[in-house]
């Protein structure tokens, strides 16, 4: 496990990101604060200014929040990210689920307008000829969250769009199923 973290490690801006999440791994939970608060009033304004902008009779709406899963491993490079979910994927697993924690507490903070009945969460975890992590990753460290935050979408009244690039079908059902 050193050897291969040692390998990666060498590049300064893969060495920074790790220790981050290393200390974000320890620190004390998220709470919902001011700037979340900004960030989802700023979202929601832009929304209703859009909507009427277009004249859309649908426009779904997108919560703010923490980078998705197809954030995390551009930052570090696809092969980094291969031996950080073998090496330390409870590292990985903390980031996935900061950002469905936050997702819920914006979906309980909200004031969204009566007109949004769709709200998208997107994350490209495929490309053309399948899945970008393995299965059982994503069944453990991405569906159970998706799962809370399409629960607390519904109970918000709303439906849930799920986007994603590229051939989902070795865990489509395991989508449908969360919500």
């Amino acid at each position: 496990m050193a050897g291969r973290l040692e390998k990666i490690t060498q590049n300064r801006i893969t060495a920074g990101w790790l220790c981050q999440q290393k200390t974000a791994a320890t620190a004390d939970p998220w709470d919902w604060n001011a700037q979340d608060e900004m960030a989802l009033e700023e979202a929601i304004a832009s929304w209703v200014s859009a909507s009427e902008e277009s004249g859309d009779i649908v426009r779904t709406f997108v919560y703010p929040g923490p980078p998705r899963l197809d954030s995390i491993f551009p930052e570090v490079g696809l092969e980094a990210f291969s031996y950080y979910m073998v090496d330390c994927p409870d590292i990985l697993h903390r980031q996935i689920e900061h950002r469905f924690v936050k997702l819920e507490q914006a979906i309980a903070h909200a004031d969204l307008p009566e007109e949004v009945v769709i709200v998208s969460e997107s994350c490209d975890i495929a490309f053309k000829t399948g899945l970008l992590f393995p299965p059982e990753f994503l069944r453990q460290a991405f569906v159970p969250g998706y799962r809370r935050v399409c629960d607390a979408v519904h109970r918000a009244g709303r439906k849930v769009q799920f986007h994603s690039d590229g051939n989902l079908w070795e865990i489509l059902d395991d989508l449908v199923e969360a919500g």
